[in-house]
C-alpha cells in the first residue's frame, strides 16, 4: 500500500463531505445499450446457436403434419416421417464427435464460424427443395454444420435458418479466442489480452472457475501430453473414465425421455389425444413451445442456487410420474377423442411433462457434465457426450412416429422407465458438484462405489463439503499456476503467467 493511501486510510474523510455517487437504472440502461461489455455482445452471438437448433426443432414436427407439406412432396408412411424429421440428426451426430476436437485445435469463435456456414448451405438447398430425397438430404447438410457448432419444413422457416446461420458466420469474424483456449495452449500474454477486450478482470480468472481452475487438476496427472496422446483415449483413462461414463449416460438420458419425441411430434400427440382439427392441434403443440422457453428463463437464473443432484432427481421424477399417467391411460382406454377428461389430462400432462424438464434437465445437465470434467478431458468428453446425445436424438425422433402408430401408450412407458432409470442412477452414483473445488469432485469419482453411493446419501455431505471448499479455495491460484509452470517448463515463467 503506498503512502497516499495509507494516509486515506488512516484519515478518512468525513461521510458529509463525499456525497455517495448513485448511478440510476436509466444511466446503467443507457450505458449498456450505448457500449454493452465485450462478454455480453460474445454470449449474444454464440446463443443464435442454440436459436437455430430450436427453430429447427420447433419447425420440423408442425411442417411435416402440414396438408401443404403433403400436397408439395406426396404422402408418406410413419417410418419416412420419422426418417425427415431426424435425417438432421444423422450427421450431426457423426460431425459433433469431432467439434471438440476442432475447437480446441482452431479456436471455438472459428468453429461455430463453419459449422454455422456448412448449416446456412443446408437451410438455403432445404428452402429450394422440389422433391422429397432432395429435402431430406439438405437437412443432413444442415446437421453437419448444427452438429460442429453443437447447440445447439416449408420455404419460409428453411430461408428464416439459412440467414440466420450467415449472419452469425458473419458475426463469430468479431469474436475473440477464448481466455481458456489461449490458456490451454500456453498463450498467457495472449490470454490478458483477450480478458481485457472481453472486460473481464485479473481477478475473475483466479476466482472464477468458468475462466480458469477447471485446470486444476491437471497436476493430478501432468505426465499425459495432449498433444502426442489421443484425446478420447485420455478421457476414457483410469483416472477420467467414471466421468466420462457419467456425462454421456446423462447425455443419452437426456434424450431417450422423449423431449424431442414430444417438441417434434406435438401436433401427432395432440391429435392421437383427441384434438381432431388440425388448428386445435397446433395451437396446443404451439404452447407447449411457449411453455418450453417460459420455464426455461427462470430455471437458467437460479441453476447455480440449485443443488445438481436435487435438479436431476427431482426433474427425473417430475418427467416420469407425466409420462406415466399418460401410458396408463391410454393402456386403459380412457382416452376418447370426442368425450371424457381423459383427452385433457393426457394435455395437460404433456405440459407438466414440458416444464418439469425445462426446469431441470434442460438445464442442468449440460452443466454438470462439464463440472464434473477436468480442462484436459473437458472437450473430448463433450464431444463423446454430444455424440451421443445426438445419436439418442435421432432413435427418438426416428421411432417416435412408428412407435405411436402402433401402440397408443408403449412410447410413453418407454419414457417413463428411462426418466425413473436415470432418477435411482443419479441418486445412487451421481456425486454434488455445485460450489466445491475441482480436487474435491475428482476425488468423488476416486472412490468406491459403495463408499459413493454413502457418501450420496451422508446427513452431513453438504457440511462436509463446505469445509473442503473453504480449505481449497485459499490455494487455486498457487495450485493452478504451479501446474502451469510445471507442465510449460521453465519458460513459463511468472512473468509470463496470467497470475503475475
Amino acid at each position: 500500500m503506498s503512502k497516499r493511501s495509507t494516509i486515506i486510510a488512516q484519515e478518512p474523510l468525513p461521510a458529509e463531505s463525499v456525497p455517495p455517487k448513485r448511478i440510476s437504472f436509466r444511466d446503467l440502461s443507457s450505458k449498456l445499450l450505448v457500449r454493452p461489455p465485450t462478454y455480453l455482445v460474445a454470449s449474444l452471438i454464440i446463443s443464435i446457436g442454440g436459436t437455430l437448433f430450436g427453430l429447427d426443432t420447433g419447425c420440423i414436427g408442425p411442417v411435416t403434419s402440414m396438408p401443404e407439406f403433403e400436397k408439395s412432396f406426396g404422402q408418406y408412411s410413419s417410418t419416412m416421417h420419422g426418417l425427415i424429421v431426424s435425417s438432421i440428426l444423422i450427421t450431426a451426430s457423426v460431425s459433433s464427435f469431432f467439434a471438440g476436437h476442432l475447437a480446441d485445435e482452431i479456436g471455438r469463435p472459428h468453429a461455430v464460424m463453419a459449422g454455422s456456414a456448412i448449416f446456412s448451405l443446408g437451410a438455403a438447398l432445404e428452402a429450394s427443395a422440389v422433391n422429397l430425397p432432395m429435402f431430406i438430404c439438405s437437412r443432413a447438410v444442415k446437421g453437419v454444420g448444427e452438429g460442429t457448432f453443437l447447440s445447439t419444413l416449408t420455404v419460409l422457416p428453411s430461408a428464416v435458418q439459412s440467414a440466420i446461420a450467415i449472419t452469425l458466420a458473419a458475426s463469430c469474424l468479431k469474436l475473440p479466442p477464448s481466455p481458456r483456449w489461449m490458456i490451454n495452449k500456453g498463450c498467457y500474454a495472449e490470454a490478458r489480452v483477450v480478458m481485457g477486450r472481453l472486460g473481464l478482470s485479473q481477478a475473475e480468472l483466479e476466482t472464477n472457475p468458468a475462466i480458469a481452475p477447471d485446470t486444476l487438476t491437471e497436476s493430478s496427472d501432468s505426465t499425459i501430453d495432449l498433444k502426442s496422446a489421443n484425446r478420447f483415449l485420455v478421457a476414457f483413462s483410469t483416472q477420467f473414465r467414471k466421468q466420462t461414463i457419467l456425462g454421456i449416460f446423462l447425455m443419452i438420458m437426456c434424450q431417450v425421455v422423449g423431449i424431442d419425441g414430444v417438441l417434434y411430434y406435438a401436433p401427432t400427440l395432440f391429435k392421437q389425444a383427441g384434438l381432431s382439427s388440425t388448428k386445435s392441434s397446433f395451437l396446443a403443440s404451439g404452447v407447449t413451445g411457449i411453455v418450453n422457453v417460459v420455464a426455461t428463463v427462470p430455471a437458467s437464473f437460479l441453476a447455480d442456487h440449485w443443488d445438481r443432484r436435487t435438479s436431476l432427481i427431482s426433474g427425473g421424477i417430475g418427467t416420469g410420474i407425466p409420462m406415466l399417467v399418460i401410458g396408463s391411460l391410454y393402456a386403459a382406454g380412457h382416452v376418447h377423442p370426442d368425450q371424457g377428461i381423459g383427452r385433457w389430462v393426457v394435455v395437460t400432462s404433456i405440459y407438466l411433462y414440458t416444464i418439469a424438464f425445462a426446469v431441470s434437465w434442460a438445464v442442468t445437465i449440460k452443466i454438470y457434465i462439464t463440472e464434473v470434467q477436468p480442462a484436459r478431458t473437458r472437450a473430448a468428453a463433450s464431444s463423446l457426450g454430444q455424440g451421443a446425445n445426438w445419436v439418442a436424438n435421432f432413435l427418438i425422433a426416428f421411432s417416435t412416429p412408428i412407435f405411436l402408430a402402433h401402440s397408443s401408450c408403449g412410447a410413453y412407458f418407454l419414457f417413463a422407465f428411462f426418466a425413473w432409470l436415470t432418477v435411482v442412477a443419479c441418486a445412487l452414483y451421481m456425486p454434488e458438484t455445485r460450489g466445491r473445488p475441482l480436487e474435491a469432485i475428482e476425488g468423488s469419482f476416486n472412490q468406491s462405489f459403495m463408499r459413493t453411493v454413502l457418501s450420496n446419501f451422508a446427513l452431513n455431505r453438504k457440511v462436509d463439503d463446505k469445509e473442503d471448499d473453504t480449505a481449497n479455495n485459499d490455494k487455486t491460484g498457487k495450485i493452478w499456476l504451479e501446474n502451469h509452470a510445471s507442465v510449460q517448463g521453465p519458460s513459463a515463467s511468472k512473468a509470463s503467467s496470467p497470475l503475475a
